[in-house]
């Protein structure tokens, strides 16, 4: 490989050359003792102590380029940004329309603007009595700045109305945090319990904190492989609650199929193909048809099923509606799947949403109207 420039672009293809790859056991470290291959090791022996020496450089600077690059990344996004939030902000204005941020932080706003925040929420004051906070992990903290405000008033000697029990109800699980984009952090949820416990306990009212350790739905098998996904979070202290099954009776299993590498260009398929039609080598349209082969094989080859539906446990035949496929989004494996178990004649429910204009054939019929409304319209 033939580096052009001697300077802090020739990093990248140093690294690529005297550096271990991302899967390697040991990743981006030098591959001192292993490069060059050891023939021409022994033919330029005198240069290897410096050789080695480079490829020793060469990682140490990798840490700092990468920071450099996020560095100049950064700026350039910070120089966009003070240009573009102040024309945004302008545009959603003359529009008198609201983001979801802005919701947010309107609301904040107006609950801490000295000005207004004591008439607010002296206004607002006669009209709660109960705050439920559900999926508490994924509350960000400008929302619980809301929280805060409104609560204020339930343990402030002047709002606090005696004749009612005012309440602030919070629920949560920290392994089901999925929204840190917007600012959530599951560690919040204990922050904020204990600082809601100090508030409480001030105002001299009662805080509960519980635990829902038993899990009503799940067998053990099923809840044993989720704590062990978590068991290196743990030594973070991102969490330490187990699961317990409430049905310690009811057998489950996981299993883990084997990896679909995703195709390559040469198996997307002939160019003269329609668009929404994938090439049997497709890994979407394989572990659709692998799936659907599977429930297949369950439903049709005398397989049984615990069922503790009546009040005991007994075994009956696996039947197609015992299955529900979760995906992570309604993509190209998401109608895969679908058109691959209705192929093996099983029944489906299909899509529980639809982009009507989004489907070929609406777009298809769309088209054609386009076409017989103006005949010139050579792209319809």
């Amino acid at each position: 490989q033939e580096i052009d420039r001697y300077d802090l672009s020739a990093l990248p293809q140093l690294e690529n050359i005297l550096l271990t790859g991302s899967g390697a056991k040991a990743p981006f470290t030098a591959k001192i003792g292993n490069f060059p291959t050891k023939p021409t090791q022994k033919v330029i022996a005198e240069q290897m102590p410096q050789l080695e020496q480079l490829m020793q450089r060469v990682e140490d600077a990798r840490e700092a380029r990468l920071a450099l690059k996020a560095a100049r990344k950064s700026y350039v996004l910070h120089r966009f940004a003070a240009r573009f939030l102040d024309r945004y902000a302008n545009e959603k204005q003359k529009r008198g329309w609201l983001d979801f941020d802005d919701l947010i932080l309107k609301a904040r706003a107006l609950l801490t603007d000295k000005a207004v925040a004591a008439w607010v929420l002296f206004r607002i004051d006669g009209g709660i009595d109960h705050i439920l906070v559900d999926e508490a992990q994924d509350t960000s903290p400008r929302q619980w700045d809301v929280i805060e405000r409104l609560t204020d008033e339930f343990y402030s000697g002047a709002g606090a109305r005696n004749e009612v029990d005012r309440t602030l109800f919070v629920v949560g699980d920290k392994k089901q945090s999925i929204y840190s984009f917007q600012g959530a952090d599951p560690e919040e949820l204990d922050r904020k319990g204990t600082a809601f416990e100090q508030k409480i306990g001030e105002a001299g009212q009662f805080f509960q904190r519980r635990s829902l350790a038993y899990s009503f739905r799940s067998s053990s098998a099923i809840l044993q492989a989720v704590d062990g996904v978590f068991d290196p979070a743990i030594q973070t202290g991102f969490t330490n609650d187990g699961h317990m099954a409430f049905k310690d009776r009811l057998p489950g299993r996981v299993d883990l199929w084997p990896f679909i590498e995703k195709a390559g260009p040469d198996e997307e398929g002939d160019w003269t193909d329609p668009v929404d039609r994938r090439n049997a080598r497709h890994h979407t349209v394989q572990l659709a048809e692998r799936i659907a082969r599977r429930i297949k094989e369950l439903t049709t080859e005398k397989h049984y099923l615990p069922d503790d539906s009546k009040g005991g446990l007994v075994r009956r035949r696996i039947q197609p509606g015992d299955f529900l496929i979760l995906v992570q989004r309604r993509s190209a494996l998401f109608s895969e799947i679908i058109r691959a178990c209705k192929a093996a004649e099983l029944p489906i429910a299909g899509a529980d949403r639809l982009k009507v204009g989004a489907e070929l054939a609406v777009r298809d019929l769309a088209a054609i109207l386009s076409f017989l409304a103006t005949p010139d319209d050579d792209l319809s």
